[in-house]
């Protein structure tokens, strides 16, 4: 999240004043019409609410100029999959959240750039157990979200996980098995 000192300007339509699009640190866009031009004029955001705005993978490419992006939310929209390029140059993200984007898979491919991330939110997708193991050995990963997907097993072996993981949610998944030590490699977990 942006600190308090900063202004934070909330946008629910598109901005026509190139000054005050320069001084935003925040934005917001619900059911907007997104295009080239107007990401151009934003590449300094550091928080961006895309949700609900029937984006996809073509027009998403339109993130990758966003290097200074913090927080990034994309949930709502119908992505069905993740470009390897898509998030390529969002290094500095630390919260991504993807919910209910009819996701089928991510791979690690795409999200390997993201070494900062810190707050993952892939609820209301359709994610198996291959996203779910690559998506836990991100090193400063602390928050995973994975509510409503299709993942049968959550355990993994010490040295598979990110040790730094707090909380791991699996709310209505179909897990079929829970060892004694399933868990073991996530040395914080405080909740699950």
């Amino acid at each position: 999240m942006i600190s308090p000192m900063n202004i934070k300007h909330h946008v629910h339509s598109q901005v026509h004043n190139l000054s005050l699009r320069r001084k935003m640190k925040h934005c917001q866009f619900n059911k907007s019409i997104i295009n080239a031009a107007l990401f151009k004029e934003l590449a300094h955001i550091q928080e961006l609410y895309l949700d609900s705005n029937n984006l996809s993978g073509v027009n998403l490419s339109l993130i990758t100029n966003l290097v200074n992006m913090i927080s990034l939310i994309l949930g709502g929209n119908d992505l069905d999959q993740l470009s390897e390029n898509i998030l390529r140059k969002l290094y500095q993200t630390r919260h991504l959240e993807l919910s209910d984007c009819e996701l089928k898979s991510i791979g690690l491919g795409g999200i390997s750039p993201l070494a900062n991330i810190n707050r993952l939110n892939f609820d209301k997708n359709q994610l198996q157990n291959t996203d779910y193991f690559s998506l836990i050995k991100l090193s400063n990963l602390k928050k995973l979200l994975l509510n409503r997907n299709n993942i049968t097993d959550i355990c993994t072996t010490p040295d598979a996980a990110s040790s730094n993981l707090e909380l791991l949610s699996v709310d209505d998944n179909n897990i079929v098995t829970l060892g004694p030590y399933c868990l073991a490699g996530f040395k914080k977990l405080r909740q699950l």
